[in-house]
């Protein structure tokens, strides 16, 4: 269990670089050990995994893989889909979400915050949109990590709201509370080591501007249940639930 949490901790930046330059290192076998996530697409039998696999000699490939739900997954980094963030829920029709180049050395480069172009792909009659941002500006705008254990929670079609939350692992004198957060459902990972109860949750909390999608932040949370819950509380759409 621990090496699971550990390895969340220790790859939350090498899951934000840039997977649509990512070279597959290996074509699919059994040979990787595997974190997998799936979300459910409403409508559809097709279903969408997160992933992050490790290999021999110290491969490592992640990403996101859109299949139809009888089909055996496995690790092909050469199927990933281009984004890194969903900017919305998918549907039956498309998914939408966000990537970046990859890093330029020239730090007078002059930051840019909104998109630099939108990559369009289709698979199986869904379309797929990307909107590619500049890494260094998409960078600038990351929030960092927040940790709270919370009481409880209410999901919604498109949003969750935890309640009685404490904020863990800072230094402060004074403690902080809040009565709730609420979170689009977009980029939600559901950890729990592929047993009942969960362990955490993972919310990338990426907000854009809705007139220009400029990057406003991009802030990590983790929340941890002040008691057993279970993962079956949550449903299987905007979700990501580990499942490996």
């Amino acid at each position: 269990m621990e090496n699971g949490i550990n390895r969340i901790r220790t790859n939350m930046k090498t899951r934000i670089l840039f997977p649509i330059l990512l070279i597959s290192l290996m074509s699919c076998n059994d040979n990787w050990d595997t974190e997998l996530y799936i979300q459910k697409i409403e409508g559809s039998s097709d279903v969408l995994y997160k992933y992050s696999a490790w290999g021999g000699r110290d491969s490592h490939v992640f990403g996101y893989m859109l299949q139809d739900s009888t089909e055996k997954f496995e690790v092909n980094s050469q199927k990933n889909l281009l984004f890194s963030y969903l900017t919305e829920v998918p549907n039956k029709n498309h998914i939408q979400g966000v990537a970046f180049e990859k890093p330029d050395l020239d730090t007078n480069k002059v930051k840019k915050y909104t998109p630099i172009k939108t990559l369009s792909s289709e698979i199986k009659n869904l379309s797929i949109n990307t909107k590619l941002y500049q890494y260094s500006g998409f960078m600038e705008r990351n929030g960092g990590l927040k940790e709270y254990e919370f009481e409880d929670f209410k999901e919604t079609r498109d949003s969750l709201i935890f309640f009685n939350l404490e904020r863990v692992n800072i230094v402060t004198d004074t403690p902080e509370t809040l009565n709730s957060l609420r979170f689009k459902k977009r980029n939600v990972e559901i950890f729990n080591n592929a047993q009942p109860d969960i362990i955490r949750i993972v919310i990338n909390d990426l907000r854009l501007n809705q007139t220009n999608d400029e990057i406003i932040s991009n802030i990590t949370y983790y929340l941890i249940p002040k008691r057993e819950m279970n993962t079956n509380r949550f449903s299987d759409y905007g979700i990501f639930k580990q499942i490996r």
